[in-house]
């Protein structure tokens, strides 16, 4: 069937106009005949009343003898097959390349959808790009030099993808003379198998994670790189090792450019889960972070291992904003970076805010493996940092950590970092859940230091309210850190209870005979707050070189 002739004879246009121009492939190759219009279809095997295109098999094996996506022999550079600005779906079909296809796709500001059925031809590798593929860009250069908004958008609903250096990778690097706003959309796996837990049917790999770098300062304050997860098992795995899984939301040049990068997780498997942000060590800029943000929302799915909020290692610039509503996590959150290299810095230039609540579990397994520098089972307001030593990595300005509704911590709630602190301070409220460890205002370990106001709330003040969620601490909750410090001399530090049951004690100050706080804790237990231990003001053998208050009752 030609492209450009319909079912009836005519071509249709508009929204969805994909799901109506239907291109019924057979067996053998198919090649794009590069002068026609641009125009959106969908390459299938079967005819929209579901009858076969052919009597022998419902799948199409691309040979890898041939290209499937240029009119020529296999290229780096698959532009030519991606119009712009169109939207080219598959569906029910087997796609393969041979090994010389490498490093380059493009989609030049187009749509692609790889729907139902998209499976690996046999004995093949991959669905669609095979062992060579390097990275999948976005937009090619000649689509950068116009000013017109561009916006790329994936949809990969199922397929085989083992290796993919960068994915939804654009950058305005590739043309220096690029201007307007740069956009990519990314949706990973379907509804219909999240709904069935069905995980196995869109299986990605990427170790390099993505990346985005946009130079215009347009992109700032506009969301940039958009991804939605919704099933299938993704992981960083590439010759047999295994990393994290990052969404990077700038690298390279300027970073600073790049604008809000938004992760939705409905569904899916992961192996580890963080969104980074590089900085150019040799640029000073602080870049207004309310500009430049990461946002994660978690409403169901399974990571195996950890989240953090930052960049493995690197620096990073603005905020990060995580909101979990579901899912489990078998490892530990972090808000900054995870620190596993002492030759980086590891410091976000920027506020983190997170939201655990819903029925989200963070649980630590039963072989309670340590990841990186930390057991599971724990939420740091700042960075997983690397040893004291090297106090700063981790680093962060402010953190902002609620616990609420039905959420399940299985060990403890940090405000501060893992060898990782708060450059300014901490508020950390726990308005319901089910705290199983203890509750910090600062960090762990030694190292671990925090310059600004630290908040402990427990419960609310409308906690007579019916209905209010009652939060529930089995063990310590302390205003300073585990064997960390809180040097802040003129500095508010302060746990505020209205409601709850804290099943031990309360504590002004920090924990171990590293423990150090400078302020002046108070501590004030009020409403119908229940708590089965004491209250002090001072530490659990941690020093309290200010003077100390405590408050019970309203």
């Amino acid at each position: 069937m030609e492209l450009d002739q319909a079912a009836e004879g005519t071509y249709a246009t508009g929204e969805n106009a994909y799901e109506r121009n239907f291109v019924v492939h057979s067996t053998g190759s198919w090649d794009r005949v590069t002068t026609q219009p641009v125009k959106d279809f969908t390459i299938t095997a079967v005819y929209p009343n579901g009858t076969n295109g052919t009597s022998s098999t419902l799948l199409t094996t691309v040979p890898s003898t041939t290209n499937m996506f240029t009119s020529s022999s296999a290229v780096s550079d698959n532009s030519k097959f991606f119009l712009p600005w169109e939207t080219i779906k598959f569906e029910y079909i087997k796609l393969s390349a041979g090994e010389t296809w490498q490093q380059w796709t493009h989609l030049n500001g187009g749509r692609l959808i790889c729907g139902r059925m998209c499976l690996p031809e046999d004995g093949k590798t991959a669905f669609l790009f095979t062992a060579g593929i390097r990275m999948v860009r976005c937009l090619a250069k000649s689509q950068l030099t116009d000013t017109r908004h561009k916006k790329c958008r994936w949809r990969l609903e199922s397929g085989n993808l083992p290796m993919h250096l960068w994915f939804g990778y654009a950058e305005s690097l590739l043309s220096p003379t690029c201007k307007g706003g740069l956009s990519c959309d990314v949706v990973l796996g379907n509804d219909y198998d999240r709904s069935l837990g069905d995980n196995d049917k869109l299986k990605i790999a990427i170790p390099r994670g993505t990346r985005c770098v946009f130079l215009d300062s347009v992109n700032l304050g506009t969301r940039q790189m958009n991804y939605v997860i919704k099933s299938g098992t993704i992981t960083g795995e590439h010759n047999n090792n295994q990393f994290n899984v990052v969404f990077n939301m700038g690298h390279g040049n300027d970073p600073k450019f790049s604008g809000i990068t938004t992760v939705v997780v409905e569904g899916g498997v992961f192996t580890d889960l963080a969104i980074g942000h590089d900085k150019d060590r040799n640029d000073p800029t602080v870049t207004d972070t309310t500009m430049v943000q990461g946002r994660l929302y978690m409403k169901g799915g399974h990571v195996r291992k950890s989240i953090w909020g930052a960049g493995n290692r690197a620096d990073g610039v603005g905020a990060r904003r995580m909101v979990f509503t579901g899912g489990r996590i078998d490892g530990w959150i972090a808000g900054g970076c995870n620190g596993t290299d002492p030759n980086y810095g590891g410091i976000v230039q920027g506020d983190i805010g997170i939201y655990f609540g819903g029925h989200t579990v963070l649980q630590h397994t039963a072989d309670d493996p340590e990841y990186w520098y930390s057991r599971g089972g724990n939420l740091y307001g700042a960075g997983s940092g690397y040893q004291k030593e090297h106090a700063t990595i981790g680093k962060v300005n402010n953190s902002y950590i609620v616990v609420a509704d039905s959420a399940y911590i299985s060990r403890n709630v940090y405000g501060g970092g893992n060898r990782g602190f708060c450059n300014e301070g901490a508020n950390v409220q726990i308005l319901g859940g089910t705290v199983a460890g203890k509750v910090f205002g600062g960090g762990y370990g030694e190292g671990t230091s925090m310059t600004g106001d630290v908040h402990v709330i427990i419960g609310s003040q409308a906690a007579s309210q019916p209905h209010a969620d009652i939060p529930l601490v089995h063990g310590n909750v302390y205003g300073g850190g585990f064997n960390g410090i809180v040097n802040a001399p003129d500095k508010t530090l302060k746990i505020t209870t209205h409601n709850g049951r804290l099943e031990k004690s309360v504590f002004g100050g920090g924990f171990g005979l590293s423990a150090l706080t400078t302020a002046n804790p108070e501590v004030h237990i009020l409403g119908t707050t229940h708590v089965e231990g004491n209250v002090y003001g001072g530490g659990n053998m941690g020093r309290v070189e200010g003077n100390t208050r405590v408050v019970v009752g309203d």
